[in-house]
C-alpha cells in the first residue's frame, strides 16, 4: 500500500504497512541508499505485524519515482544519492512523518519513532526535531561518525546498532559515540561482535542471521518502552 507525501516541492510516495488492529504507535522507516527495496518493505511489515503503522518514504524520489539499485549496483546509487540535497532529504522524512500520523486513525495521540537503515541514519537524526519523534532506532549508520553532536543532544531515547567488523563505524567512533551518549537517559550503543555492515537485512550477503534477530528483539523492546507511554505531538 502506498501513502502519498505532500511537500512544497511535489509529491512523492511511501510504502505502508499496517497492522490488522489498532496500532501501538507509528513508525517511519528510512532506507538504505539502495531504495525502498524488498528488504526495506520487510521491515515496515514486520513492524505492522508488531503492531506499528509503519511508513517507509521513497527518499530517492527527487532523482526518479521508486528507484531500486541491487546491491551489487552500489556506484549507481552513491551517484543517484549524492544528486541529492541534505536539506530536502531532511524534510521529506518529516513530510513523512507528518503524513503517517494524518492518515492513521487517532495517529496524532500515538507516539512515532523513526528506524534508520544504514544511509537514513544521520537524516533520521537531523530529521527527529521535525518530525516531533518520541524515539529513534538505527542500524549500522555508516554516517553518524558525523553527527555525533546531534546523537548527544538530541533528547529522545536512541537505540544504535554497530557491527564490529564495519569499515565505517571504526572503533575510534564508537568509543566516541559511547563517551559522548554515556550519561543520557535511555540511550544504548550495541555492539555486534560477529557482524559486518548491513547484517540486519536478509537479501545482502552480510546477513548474519544471529546479530539480526538478537538486534530486531531489542528493536522491539525498546518501541515498546519508548512509544508505550510517549506524549504525543502538541
Amino acid at each position: 500500500m502506498a501513502l502519498i507525501i505532500e511537500t512544497e516541492q511535489g509529491t512523492f510516495t511511501g510504502y505502508l504497512a499496517l497492522p490488522k488492529g489498532p496500532p501501538r504507535g507509528l513508525v517511519v522507516v528510512t532506507q538504505e541508499i539502495y531504495g525502498v527495496n524488498r528488504e526495506v518493505r520487510r521491515v515496515a511489515d514486520w513492524l505492522a505485524a508488531a503492531g506499528y503503522a509503519a511508513v517507509a518514504p521513497d527518499l530517492l524520489w527527487r532523482v526518479a519515482p521508486e528507484l531500486d539499485f541491487g546491491y551489487a549496483d552500489r556506484d549507481n546509487a552513491r551517484q543517484a544519492i549524492g544528486k541529492l540535497q541534505p536539506e530536502r532529504i531532511v524534510s521529506d522524512i518529516a513530510a513523512a512523518a507528518h503524513a503517517l500520523r494524518a492518515h492513521v486513525p487517532q495517529g496524532s495521540n500515538l507516539g512515532l519513532a523513526l528506524l534508520a537503515l544504514g544511509w537514513g541514519g544521520l537524516y533520521a537524526y537531523q530529521a527527529a526535531g521535525l518530525s516531533q519523534a518520541s524515539a529513534i532506532v538505527s542500524y549500522y549508520p555508516g554516517n553518524l561518525p558525523n553527527g555525533i553532536d546531534i546523537a548527544k543532544s538530541i533528547g529522545i531515547p536512541q537505540q544504535i546498532h554497530l557491527a564490529f567488523h564495519d569499515e565505517r563505524t571504526k572503533p575510534e567512533f564508537r568509543r566516541s559515540l559511547r563517551e559522548a551518549l554515556a550519561g543520557l537517559d535511555d540511550a544504548e550503543v550495541l555492539v555486534y561482535p560477529d557482524a559486518d555492515h548491513g547484517f540486519a537485512n536478509r537479501d545482502r550477503q552480510e546477513f548474519h542471521a544471529e546479530s539480526a534477530r538478537l538486534a530486531d528483539d531489542r528493536t522491539l523492546d525498546f518501541l515498546v518502552r519508548t512509544l508505550q507511554h510517549a506524549d504525543a505531538p502538541a
